[in-house]
């Protein structure tokens, strides 16, 4: 029987009792709230490789060379015994017309000359006239090209002829091509120059690369509020490669390519065009960058699976799901619940993401929150005041709706990618690309949501008219 006297806390313990015979008790929940701290991203420093391509036609220079040869090369025709005469090859057809031939780092070109020569007053002594056929003789000249760090080619000319027929001078021990040399050493260095000079013009690159190279540093529109900035490093060059009509070199770029998230294009100083290096180009193109599932996604699917939900715990006890959300704090995701019945209040609980390629249903490329339970502070305050919440089959419950796709961002992130690694830039200048791979390298969290830093492998290539 209660009196006037029975203390408060009695009464208080009385009714509690009470309530439990018919509706149960209340446990009011004071759980403090996680901080919302964020990490910093995890690290990328790999190194990526551009490639730009360039091929030289040598068949220009050929026609260049042929403007250069007058049809007379040199002729005295005028003296009664001594003659000579060196002329342009007649007819230019595919037989005898000017070669210039790549092989390696070595460049080659041919003119076809002929002639005649010799004492007239003693016929034995003569070449090319009459009814001797006229003597035919090859200008050769090689050069030995070699990159210079200015962003251009040195050449360096050998020239030497080469004499294809016979002829009576020779028959009698006469030095027929020294002679032919003498008479014809004026064009043939004139020729000589013509090659290095338009061989030196040709394998001038700094026109080109004081145009490319602005281009290389401007930001790249990914997509909305996305940029790609490759952040160039340094330039090196392949040893040259000629075969036949061409030559062709690959310029590598070392760069260590950034994605900027930006309303507006990000400012780049961009810096001197460095000097250009020697060696054998290597590697790929490797992108960090970023996809994210997103709190505001992921909560909507939880609250749908979860809230209204009511949990059967020991003793008959229950609690409903009135309210879930997710947030970030450190390197953990935290899940918050709201529950009423026999607890009222928020408990949280905190697990680690982790990228699964596969997941548990077999669907691709998922985030899974794994090493899930209550956090420190929740188990500390359910210990003391309802312990019997400490159930596995709460944890279960949650646990097991916590596996969320990443396959559209992930996808949506390379067509975003590969469409900026494949535009035009101006002036001719053109990116062209492909990805080969992109692999999820870490996650972390921040205020959006779960954010998987993708590292995008493929090749890029920058043309240059």
């Amino acid at each position: 029987m209660l009196t006037s006297r029975t203390k408060p806390h009695v009464v208080a313990l009385i009714l509690c009792f009470a309530a439990i015979a018919s509706a149960g008790c209340k446990h009011e929940l004071n759980i403090p709230k996680p901080a919302a701290t964020h990490p910093q991203p995890p690290a990328f420093d790999e190194i990526s490789t551009v490639r730009m391509n360039a091929r030289v036609n040598l068949g220009q220079a050929v026609d260049a060379v042929h403007a250069a040869i007058p049809r007379v090369v040199a002729e005295d025709p005028g003296m009664v015994c001594n003659q000579f005469g060196v002329y342009r090859a007649p007819g230019f057809d595919p037989v005898t017309r000017p070669t210039i031939t790549a092989q390696q780092d070595t460049i080659t070109a041919t003119l076809p000359l002929v002639f005649r020569a010799g004492r007239r007053c003693f016929p034995t002594l003569s070449c090319g006239y009459d009814s001797d056929p006229i003597k035919r003789l090859n200008v050769v000249t090689s050069v030995k090209l070699t990159w210079n760090p200015a962003w251009r080619i040195d050449v360096d000319p050998q020239t030497r002829f080469d004499l294809l027929d016979a002829c009576n001078i020779s028959a009698l021990g006469i030095d027929a091509t020294g002679f032919v040399r003498e008479k014809a050493s004026g064009k043939a260095d004139d020729v000589s120059k013509r090659v290095r000079d338009l061989l030196s013009a040709a394998g001038n690159l700094r026109p080109k690369m004081d145009l490319a190279w602005p281009r290389m540093n401007a930001p790249l529109k990914i997509a909305e509020d996305t940029w790609l900035v490759i952040r160039p490093l340094s330039l090196m060059t392949s040893p040259l490669n000629g075969q036949g009509s061409f030559v062709d070199l690959t310029i590598a770029m070392t760069a260590r390519p950034q994605v900027v998230y930006s309303t507006t294009a990000p400012n780049i100083d961009v810096p001197g065009l460095p000097l250009l290096q020697t060696g054998t180009p290597g590697g790929g193109f490797h992108v960090a960058v970023e996809a994210v599932a997103s709190f505001a996604s992921v909560s909507p699917l939880l609250k749908k699976k979860l809230v209204g939900q009511t949990i059967i715990l020991p003793s008959n006890k229950r609690v409903r799901i009135r309210e879930v959300e997710m947030f970030g704090s450190g390197n953990s995701v935290i899940v918050s619940v709201n529950v009423d019945g026999f607890a009222k209040g928020t408990v949280y609980f905190a697990g680690t993401p982790l990228y699964l390629p596969v997941g548990p249903s077999g669907e691709p490329d998922v985030i899974q929150i794994q090493n899930f339970d209550f956090t420190v502070d929740t188990r500390n305050i359910l210990v003391k005041t309802a312990n019997w919440l400490m159930h596995e089959r709460f944890v279960t419950m949650i646990k097991e709706q916590l596996t969320f796709p990443l396959d559209r961002p992930l996808t949506t992130l390379r067509q975003q990618l590969t469409q900026a690694m494949n535009q035009d830039l101006g002036n001719g200048v053109r990116l062209q690309g492909s990805l080969s791979s992109a692999r999820v390298a870490g996650l972390w969290t921040d205020a959006l949501g779960i954010r998987a830093r993708v590292i995008a492998d493929g090749t890029l290539d920058l043309s240059v008219p």
